[in-house]
């Protein structure tokens, strides 16, 4: 089994006149950021690699995540990541997966509320009804996956088995 994490950033400064590349997380962000760290350890959830995309918000996220959780897996920074819809997830997830059979991905919307609603083909009908009505920021998608190689996942062959908004840590 396999397992695909996504991890949309946590909430982001827009009054910073920077471009949205740039845009770092705001106070509230880096406290979901941190409590997202506290619920991966909590529940033994350690990827084998980390695949995170290039803007700031999402590395300033993945730094708190890890530092709260206690991990510190391999993580490569994708410049694709950043804006990426489901086509581009799949791809990148298809060029790095080798050899890792976890994988977090730390990213953006549309394209994550995207890829859990299009991968998660199956789950919890409450979480699906959920994912479908909204994907928050610095919310956390857990998609199994029945093969060991996620490089040949396909649309609607994962089920969703978490989907953990900071709300539901609080």
């Amino acid at each position: 089994m396999a397992h695909l994490y996504l991890l949309r950033h946590a909430k982001s400064d827009w009054g910073t006149g920077l471009e949205d590349h740039d845009r770092p997380l705001n106070g509230r962000g880096r406290a979901a950021a941190s409590l997202m760290g506290q619920y991966l350890t909590s529940t033994r959830t350690v990827p084998g690699l980390v695949l995170c995309s290039t803007a700031v918000r999402t590395k300033q996220t993945l730094a708190l995540v890890l530092e709260a959780a206690g991990i510190n897996p391999e993580v490569r920074f994708i410049p694709a990541l950043y804006g990426a819809d489901v086509a581009t997830i799949l791809a990148v997830v298809g060029q790095e997966a080798s050899g890792h059979a976890t994988i977090l991905i730390v990213g953006h919307n549309p394209g994550f509320h995207e890829a859990a609603l299009v991968l998660g083909g199956a789950g919890d009908a409450q979480t699906l009804r959920e994912i479908q009505w909204k994907y928050p920021t610095c919310t956390f998608c857990d998609i199994r996956f029945e093969t060991e190689d996620l490089s040949a996942i396909e649309p609607g062959t994962g089920t969703v088995e978490r989907f953990v908004r900071p709300k539901d840590l609080a």
